[in-house]
């Protein structure tokens, strides 16, 4: 009867659990049907195939019909509105019906009706659209209707009424050759089959749970009962003791009463025996051992012991003698201690996690829980203690992964940022507050660009982020933000998305940077690269930059200009005479009073040291007002410079070169300013000079010179030298760079400076060019038959050889004859030969790039627009200009303007050469900033090409050209 009532309440809580959780997935089952019902309207609205007027009624009707069931479903879901279960199940089965016949009745408007259209196409999917609606309700039905079957039953079935009715009205003429009919047969039956397999599966589930609880209540209540049992036997005894005269005189009605209890005493056992079964049965399932302690005895009995550690009962009780063995040395003295504490009887039971060795050495971290069940009644002391333990070595790894990730995520250096499948803040790690200047509440349940009111250029950020995350579910750039005080932000920004098993998406996860710094220095750079850091005033290369722009201008206005080219004089014996910094203090004066004097000029400009530059537009300045504000200049100089409280009189050496008649190239026009200038100079300064015609070559020196030029090409007498390189990295020599020099047979080597202007002037440069390239390749050949396999030599190249439009067809004809690989083969560009036609340039350059030569940029930094080349041309390498490192150790300047120059260039993956290198300080500051390669005579001076190949053959190393400098 106790069993038959066991069940009865098993199979009622069973019902109770399958309605409640039914009534639970009702609101997944009214969104569902919903959702399909809007989809079947917003389909077949525009339909001519459908009555509009049959589907807006069936769509109003099932509408009202599921807010109905809704609001009925709100008011079963509250307390005060709790049904029977027989009641609610009712409900139930009446709510599936109604969904049913809503979808009956769509079948017979959407789907049936489409059949007895006349001509209608049967591949069309309006045949077939309602049909996969129906299917999706049938698979709500399947998720939220299985648990009580019946209810899935009345929605399938009267679902599916209408074609089971058609069906068996043309019964007569049923044909199984005919698919609609056969298809929605197997689909019926096949959907009848899930849903009773599904039900059965959960049915068996649930019974499992409760069965499982239930065998967990029952072992403990048989575990009371033995106890309640043992002390009532131990009372039972005593009584006996008490009375046994008296069994001495009813010895055979004690005889009855023994046997009688022996009976009840074996009853017990079994039913203890059974009891100890379901428990250890009950501890597997756990993961749990117990442990009964006999602390008088010292021994110790377990159960699944062997599951956890490994070890036997056996085993077991070897250890206790000396536990600590077996607990890891760093949590034995806690454990040691709450034992000691519940001993004590100091608290209510013994509670510990610690580690302990496994039977096969390594640690197993448990959870131990124990209490006193039996103590002296004399003095207190626990007789016995029992307990269980439980394996939590998976709960400690995944508690120490959720810590560490934790950590990391708040310890990032970069702004961290979780985000829902809607883009909503979830959560922020501090840097991200500390970015944009706000605290985590702010963002925490907004959306990820509503932070703030954006302008039109952010808000354009924001639509290209959200583009890019929903066709590739991530987005990395960088973006402009406003800060919390309203400032631009420009930050990098990378979002992934992060999707479940289903490939559905469930969180976005963005990491921040902030750009400001770089930015910073960014501009710092395009600062250094264009303007003078101690004089504030324009550089040489945007001296250059503006002085081409406006030759440019002027020739197509065919206007004119003059270019004045100063010099302080004795500038050396006044830096020398002037202590710490006074030299930089007179030449920051003297551009003050420069730009002073010269306001309407277009460009006051330093160019180096104490070299500066004036351009003057000659519209307004004739020959003689140009020598009128040159005496002004020098005049104003009378004025004394007061630096370190000393008064200096400083004068002015003035070289002046007019455009367009004394150069229409910005380096012609600048050299002979240059050559004015030194003139000037020659004659004892503080005076003002024009460039003439006397100072240049005189015609007849210029044909004798061009003459022998060609004759040289004729007779071979150019030669070419090779001036060492050396990897900074590998300490060896891996480069050189090929130096023409001309072996005159009267006049011995001739150095470039002598013949190459003359040479760019008649064109003649072009064919010195190629024969440079020609004996390099052949050198390059040589070595390579010596075993140098990784020898690069590098080549100048000049804007005229790249403009006449062959240079890439000689090059292929000289590496084809030489059979040599393109990338032992290095070419360096000027900036200057990238000005007249840049788009011839870059297209040969990338021809270059294609064939796998290497690009390198000459004299970095003296150019016309440096930065923009970077990015526009296919460099590899930079040169930076002698005229900066030779200044290394002098000017502080000028380091900041290399370290900018080498931190530029690594940023851009370029490999960075500084040539001029001839000290041992400029050496070691190079190989402090991370420079590349150095080059200069303190490796060597140019070579021949037999010197060369002994130095290779040396093998020196850096280390020994760094010993060398110093003796």
């Amino acid at each position: 009867m106790i069993e038959q009532r066991l069940d009865k309440d098993l199979y009622q809580r069973i019902f109770n659990m399958q309605i409640t959780e039914t009534q639970q997935q009702q609101n997944l089952q009214l969104l569902g049907a919903v959702g399909l019902i809007l989809i079947t309207y917003l389909f077949y609205k525009q339909s001519s195939l459908v009555n509009y007027n049959y589907l807006t009624t069936w769509c109003m009707v099932s509408t009202l019909l599921v807010a109905l069931s809704a609001i009925i479903n709100v008011q079963l879901n509250a307390k005060t509105y709790k049904l029977k279960a027989a009641f609610a199940d009712l409900y139930l089965q009446i709510n599936s019906f109604i969904f049913g016949l809503i979808f009956a009745f769509g079948q017979i408007i959407m789907g049936l009706e489409l059949i007895n259209v006349p001509h209608s196409n049967p591949l069309e999917p309006n045949f077939y659209v309602f049909g996969t609606i129906v299917v999706f309700a049938h698979v709500l039905g399947l998720i939220s209707l299985t648990i009580r079957i019946r209810c899935f039953y009345l929605l399938v079935l009267t679902s599916m009424a209408p074609i089971l009715t058609m069906q068996l009205s043309n019964w007569p003429s049923f044909s199984l050759n005919d698919p609609f009919y056969l298809i929605n047969d197997i689909y019926i039956l096949f959907m009848l089959f899930c849903g009773h397999h599904l039900y059965k599966t959960r049915d068996r589930l649930t019974w499992l749970v409760i069965r499982n609880d239930n065998l967990v209540e029952h072992a403990e209540h048989q575990r009371s009962i033995t106890e309640q049992a043992y002390q009532q036997l131990e009372q039972e005894m005593l009584e006996r003791r008490a009375v046994e005269w008296k069994l001495q005189q009813t010895n055979q009605r004690l005889e009855e009463k023994v046997r009688e209890r022996t009976f009840d005493i074996q009853q017990i056992n079994s039913s203890l025996e059974r009891s100890k079964q379901s428990l250890e049965m009950a501890h597997q399932t756990a993961g749990i051992g117990s442990w009964d302690w006999d602390i008088k005895s010292r021994t110790i009995q377990t159960t699944n012991f062997d599951q956890i550690l490994g070890y036997q009962n056996e085993e077991i009780n070897d250890y206790s003698g000396n536990i600590r063995r077996l607990i890891h040395p760093e949590d034995f003295p806690k454990v040691r201690a709450a034992i000691s504490t519940h001993l004590r009887n100091h608290s209510d039971r013994y509670e510990s996690v610690y580690r302990i060795r496994h039977k096969k050495g390594y640690w197993v971290w448990v959870h131990d829980m124990g209490r006193v069940i039996q103590r002296d009644p004399k003095n207190q002391q626990p007789l016995r203690m029992v307990g269980i333990r439980r394996n939590i070595n998976d709960e400690k790894l995944v508690a120490e992964r959720l810590k560490l990730s934790a950590s990391v995520f708040e310890r990032a250096a970069e702004g961290i940022f979780i985000l829902d499948s809607k883009l909503h803040y979830l959560d922020t790690n501090p840097r991200f507050e500390e970015i944009m200047g706000l605290p985590r509440d702010y963002f925490i349940g907004s959306h990820v660009f509503s932070y703030q009111h954006h302008g039109e250029k952010i808000q354009k950020q924001h639509a290209e982020i959200l583009k890019s995350l929903m066709h590739t579910g991530e987005f990395e750039g960088e973006i402009v933000e406003r800060d919390s005080k309203g400032e631009e932000l420009p930050l990098w920004i990378h979002i992934n998305s992060i999707k479940n098993e289903n490939d559905r998406i469930t969180h976005y996860i963005g990491i921040l940077s902030d750009l400001t710094q770089r930015k910073n220095d960014e501009r710092r750079l395009s600062y250094l690269s264009n303007y003078d850091a101690l004089t504030d005033l324009p550089n040489r290369n945007l001296f250059k930059t503006q002085l081409h722009q406006l030759m440019i201008g002027s020739h197509d206005k065919k206007e004119k200009f003059a270019l004045m080219r100063l010099n302080i004089d004795r500038f050396r014996f006044l830096n020398d005479s002037l202590q710490n910094d006074g030299g930089d203090v007179l030449l920051q004066q003297v551009a003050k009073r420069l730009r002073t004097l010269s306001s309407d000029s277009i460009m006051v400009a330093r160019l180096g040291g104490d070299d500066f530059a004036i351009i003057y537009e000659s519209t307004r300045f004739r020959n003689s007002d140009v020598k009128s504000q040159c005496k002004k200049i020098m005049h104003a100089f009378e004025q004394p410079f007061t630096v370190q409280d000393q008064e200096l009189i400083v004068t002015l050496s003035i070289g002046i070169a007019m455009y367009p008649e004394h150069g229409r190239q910005v380096d012609s026009l600048s050299n002979h300013a240059e050559k004015a200038l030194q003139e000037a100079k020659r004659l004892g300064g503080n005076t003002a000079r024009f460039y003439t015609k006397d100072e240049r070559v005189p015609a007849s020196n210029r044909v004798n010179l061009e003459n022998a030029l060609r004759k040289a090409l004729i007779n071979d007498e150019f030669v070419v030298y090779y001036q060492p390189k050396i990897n900074v990295a590998t300490g060896k020599i891996t480069s050189f760079e090929a130096l023409v020099r001309w072996q005159h047979p009267e006049h011995g080597l001739v150095p470039p400076i002598q013949f190459i202007p003359l040479a760019e002037e008649t064109s003649l440069i072009s064919n010195i060019g190629e024969v440079v390239l020609k004996k390099t390749c052949q050198q390059i050949k040589a070595w390579l038959a010596l075993g140098f396999h990784d020898i690069k030599i590098s080549v100048n190249v000049v804007a005229q050889q790249i403009q006449r439009g062959n240079l890439i067809d000689e090059i292929d004809d000289i590496l084809s004859t030489y059979q040599i690989s393109p990338s032992s083969l290095e070419l360096e560009i000027t900036e200057s030969s990238l000005m007249d036609d840049s788009e011839v340039a870059s297209d040969v350059l990338q021809q270059l790039k294609a064939r796998g030569i290497t690009i390198a940029l000459d004299d970095f930094g003296t150019g016309y627009s440096s930065l923009s080349y970077l990015g526009q041309y296919p460099i590899d390498v930079l040169k930076i200009d002698r005229s900066f490192v030779s200044k290394i150790g002098a000017h502080c300047h000028q380091e900041a303007i290399v370290r900018a120059i080498l931190a530029m260039g690594h940023s851009l993956n370029m490999e960075v050469v500084a040539e001029g290198v001839e000290t041992e300080a400029h050496a070691n500051f190079l190989i402090n900033e991370g420079c590349d390669v150095l080059q200069g005579y303190l490796i060597s001076k140019p070579l021949s090409s037999t010197d060369a190949t002994q130095f290779l053959q040396h093998a020196y190393s850096l280390d020994h050209f760094m010993t060398t400098a110093r003796s």
